[in-house]
């Protein structure tokens, strides 16, 4: 470890234990549940602490007033839409008037919606990033190469942390050399995580290249399912093993594989994951793919119990033949529909617009693929050309500068059979072998 990597590691401590060691509490909880989820003492531990939450919903969200919170299944099955369209209804009434963390999410049904979250909620997603990465091979201080679209991190907070951007679309356009070569001369053990998409990029250089990085510590991807490509790569490239995360902006990190693994281990000491069956309420059986359905056990300012993700999975299936509720051994999306460039190459339609937020008035929207660079974005929304001049700029710099992009007002986008709308689709007939699985949710 470098002195750089050291002195950010022992300030981290420093100032937590200054604050009453709360990052470390935390951290021993996370850890110490996911060593043993399935122990008879944790398994009672995590019922006490679902039933503390429900107890807390069903006595101060409106929505959720008479369920009985010894039944979570008395609790009805919402998802995105239903939230957001319910506003206060969902949120609990001592919360109301607090000083909350937001963030929008456009989600699967392209419709923006505004979660909210209590400081115990915020500091709990910090330490979930952390107790997952250290089990990928993280540790405190290590500089970490961040692959992504969006780069929401003030300087001075980059610097403390050791964070350093790399811009995805960049990737895409010829950056890749000179980030390799910024990774290598990295000083110490590195830590890589990011678009899977990105991730690639970097592999096929190093391949290129002929000549393998030696001191990446870890390799996590996000937002993407990884090709098998990208399994293969890695140990190679990266010297690594690489581990796959599945997470969502609503609720935080559900879910991590350990490395060289393909399950997801889930992360029972903050969510109670459910597998429902696909045309109803009911537990799927075991081993059957369902809704992947999840209870928050700390956004108590806003509540998620039993919210559909809108992807699907199921259950690893354990000896005795009932359910393992704390692998997920296949994570897959309801939808499939991928965004090529102009170029014909792949776009993680995750980060296809940075911050939704900037552009006010669109209630629900989805966008189409109609052809070989030709995009259509749909939108039921206030009449704004300025804002579609920016954000078809925003597009093109995701898709290409020659794409032909048409932008259209619509009454609505027509709902799928699930209720869901679909925020992108692909109707250019690629031929056979175009379509792939969906990334999940992150």
């Amino acid at each position: 470890m470098n002195i750089s990597t050291d002195a950010r590691r022992r300030a981290f401590w420093a100032v937590d234990r200054l604050q009453g060691s709360p990052v470390r509490r935390s951290l021993r909880d996370v850890e110490a549940i996911l060593a043993a989820p399935r122990s008879a003492a944790v398994q009672s531990f995590l019922d006490r602490r679902l039933r503390r939450l429900l107890v807390h919903a069903a006595a101060t969200v409106p929505r959720l007033a008479g369920c009985d919170p010894d039944r979570l299944a008395s609790f009805p099955v919402v998802d995105k839409a239903m939230m957001r369209d319910g506003g206060a209804d969902f949120r609990s009434r001592p919360y109301l008037h607090r000083e909350l963390s937001e963030t929008a999410t456009s989600g699967s049904t392209g419709a923006p919606f505004r979660v909210l979250r209590d400081d115990v909620k915020v500091r709990r997603n910090a330490v979930d990033a952390l107790a997952l990465a250290r089990a990928a091979g993280y540790d405190v201080g290590m500089p970490m190469f961040y692959l992504r679209r969006e780069h929401p991190t003030s300087r001075l907070h980059a610097w403390a942390e050791n964070l350093i951007d790399i811009d995805v679309g960049a990737l895409r356009e010829g950056s890749a050399p000179r980030e390799v070569a910024r990774i290598r001369g990295t000083r110490g053990p590195v830590a890589l995580i990011g678009y899977a998409s990105g991730l690639e990029a970097l592999g096929r250089e190093i391949e290129a290249l002929g000549s393998p990085l030696e001191h990446v510590a870890c390799v996590i991807s996000l937002a993407e399912s990884p090709s098998e490509y990208l399994y293969r790569a890695a140990p190679r490239c990266f010297g690594r093993e690489l581990t796959a995360r599945y997470s969502d902006v609503e609720l935080g990190l559900l879910a991590q594989q350990r490395p060289g693994e393909r399950p997801y281990r889930v992360n029972v000491a903050s969510h109670h994951v459910e597998i429902l069956a696909r045309d109803g309420d009911r537990p799927a059986a075991p081993g059957e793919l369902g809704r992947i359905v999840v209870t928050d056990l700390f956004n108590r300012a806003m509540p998620f119990v039993r919210y559909d993700t809108g992807d699907l999975g199921r259950f690893a299936v354990l000896p005795d033949g009932t359910p393992d509720t704390t692998v997920l051994e296949e994570i897959t999306g309801r939808i499939n529909d991928q965004i090529y460039d102009t170029a014909d190459r792949l776009v993680p339609v995750l980060g296809i617009v940075r911050d939704w937020g900037a552009y006010p008035g669109i209630e629900e929207w989805q966008f189409v693929q109609t052809g070989s660079g030709t995009y259509l974005f749909k939108q039921r929304a206030t009449v704004d050309p300025e804002r579609d001049r920016a954000l078809a700029e925003e597009f093109r710099s995701y898709l290409g500068q020659d794409a032909r992009i048409e932008m259209r007002y619509v009454d609505g986008i027509p709902l799928l059979r699930s209720g869901k709308r679909r925020a992108f689709a692909n109707e250019w007939d690629r031929g056979a072998g175009t379509t792939a699985q969906l990334a999940p949710a992150s």
